[in-house]
C-alpha cells in the first residue's frame, strides 16, 4: 500500500461501533499494519560487537640467544607504520624466535592487541584460505559471524576499516607467497606486520617492506645456546670442543640444538666425543637426529622440493663442487646456460647467500644434503670437464 497525507479518524468501523477512516502520513511502499495499541516491541537482529583485545602471540620462545642487532633492526624499521618487515632466512635458522621475542618485548607499542597465523600450520592442516585466516582475524576484532562478508576481497576491506586508526601488530609466521599476506595488513600508521618466510618475498619488498635477513649464529652465540641447554658448567668445562661443534652445525640453531639434545640425553659423553662424530662429514647428519626424525636434513629437502625444475637442476649439480664458495662463471659450467636468473631462485629461497659481489656460498650443512653430495647420481663428465676449467673461480 502507498499514499501521502495525516492519519486521522473517519469512516469505518471503530472498536466501538463508531466508523474510522485511517490515512498514512509520508511516503510508504509495501504493507501497512496498524493498531491501535503497542506495547512492547523486541526487534531480533545480531548482537553488538564487543570491544576486544585480541593478544594472541604464542608464548615467548625458551633458550633463545639474544641477537641484538637483528631485535634492533627491527625496532628501527617498524618504529613508524604502516611498516612490514619481511624476515627471512633458512629454515631453522630462528626466524620466528627473533620475531616472537621482539614482538613480546614491544607489546605495549601495540595497545589495541596482537594478532597472530603460522601459515605453514594452515598449509599443513589442508585447505584453509586467508580468506578463513581473515574470519578469524575479524572475529577476534569482536565482529559477529553473521557481519563477516563471505569473498575475501569484502573480507580484506572490512579488516582495514576495522583497524584504521589502531595500533596493532601482525605477526604472520611461514609465509611463501607475497599474497598470502598483502590481504593481513591493516591500514593505519600505528600498526606493523612481522612476516617470516624461508623465501625473502620479493613482492613485499617491490611495495616497500623491509627485508631481515637471519643468518645463522655467531660462534659465541652457538655456545650461548648450547650453555642455555646444557649448563653453563658443561659448557664452560668444553670451551674449544664447543667452539668446535658450533661450526660443524653451520651456526644452524636447530642444529645445534638436536646436537644439544643428544648431550643431554646422553649425559656420559662429553663434547668431545659428540663433535668428534660430527667431524665426519659423510655421516654427519646421520648423527643430527632425533626419534628416528632426520630434521636437520628435512630442513634443506624441504627447500629443495619447493625450488623451480632449473634451480633444483643447479642445486643438483653444485655437488660435484670441492668448497663451499663459488662464482656465476662455475654455475654456467655446469647450467650450460645463462645462470643469473636460475642464482637469484636460490638466492630467494636462501638456499645460497651472495657474501660478496659475483661470489656465492653454500651453507655447509647444505653442502651435505645437496643430491650428488651423498651418493645420488653424479653430473656427466662433460659437465665436470667444463667445471674444472673453472676451478680458479671456485
Amino acid at each position: 500500500m502507498a499514499g501521502e497525507g495525516g492519519t486521522r479518524n473517519g469512516p469505518g468501523e471503530g472498536a466501538e461501533g463508531g466508523r474510522v477512516r485511517n490515512e498514512v502520513s509520508g511516503q510508504v511502499t509495501g504493507g501497512v499494519v496498524q493498531a491501535r495499541d503497542i506495547g512492547v516491541v523486541n526487534v531480533a537482529g545480531a548482537p553488538p560487537a564487543p570491544a576486544r583485545v585480541p593478544r594472541q602471540l604464542p608464548a615467548t620462545p625458551r633458550g633463545f640467544v639474544n641477537r641484538k642487532a637483528e631485535l634492533e633492526l627491527l625496532d628501527r624499521l617498524l618504529q613508524e607504520g604502516p611498516a612490514v618487515a619481511v624476515v627471512s632466512g633458512l629454515r631453522g635458522v630462528g626466524k620466528s624466535a627473533i620475531s616472537r621475542w621482539w614482538a613480546h618485548q614491544s607489546q605495549e607499542r601495540f595497545s589495541d592487541g596482537q594478532l597472530y597465523v603460522d601459515l605453514g600450520a594452515v598449509r599443513r592442516r589442508g585447505g584453509t584460505s586467508v580468506s578463513d585466516v581473515l574470519g578469524g582475524f575479524l572475529r577476534a576484532l569482536g565482529v559477529h559471524e553473521e557481519w563477516i562478508p563471505a569473498e575475501l576481497p569484502e573480507r580484506a576491506a572490512m579488516f582495514r576499516s576495522m583497524t584504521a586508526g589502531l595500533r596493532l601488530l601482525v605477526l604472520v609466521d611461514d609465509a611463501e607467497h607475497a599474497a598470502e599476506v598483502t590481504p593481513l595488513c591493516p591500514a593505519s600508521a600505528g600498526s606493523a606486520v612481522v612476516v617470516t618466510s624461508h623465501r625473502q618475498l620479493r613482492g613485499l619488498l617491490v611495495e616497500g617492506a623491509a627485508p631481515v635477513r637471519i643468518d645463522p649464529l655467531e660462534e659465541e652465540q652457538g655456545v650461548r645456546l648450547l650453555a642455555g641447554m646444557l649448563g653453563e658448567e658443561r659448557v664452560t668445562a668444553e670451551r674449544q670442543p664447543a667452539r668446535e661443534l658450533v661450526r660443524l652445525c653451520g651456526g644452524l640453531p636447530i642444529a645445534l640444538r638436536v646436537a644439544a639434545a643428544r648431550l643431554i640425553q646422553r649425559r656420559a659423553w662429553s663434547i668431545e666425543r659428540l663433535a668428534g662424530e660430527l667431524a665426519d662429514a659423510e655421516r654427519r647428519l646421520d648423527h643430527l637426529t632425533t626419534e628416528g626424525g632426520a630434521i636437520v636434513e628435512a630442513v634443506f629437502e624441504s627447500a629443495y622440493a619447493a625450488l623451480p625444475e632449473r634451480a633444483a637442476r643447479l642445486y643438483r649439480l653444485l655437488g660435484i663442487l670441492p668448497g663451499a664458495d663459488f662464482t656465476p662463471a662455475v654455475a654456467g659450467a655446469l647450467l650450460e646456460e645463462e645462470p643469473v636468473p636460475v642464482l637469484e631462485a636460490l638466492l630467494d629461497a636462501n638456499l645460497v647467500e651472495e657474501p660478496e659481489e659475483d661470489r656465492y656460498r653454500l651453507h655447509d650443512l647444505a653442502r651435505l644434503t645437496r643430491p650428488g653430495a651423498r651418493g645420488g647420481p653424479s653430473p656427466p663428465r662433460r659437465r665436470r670437464r667444463r667445471c674444472a676449467g673453472w676451478r680458479s673461480a671456485i
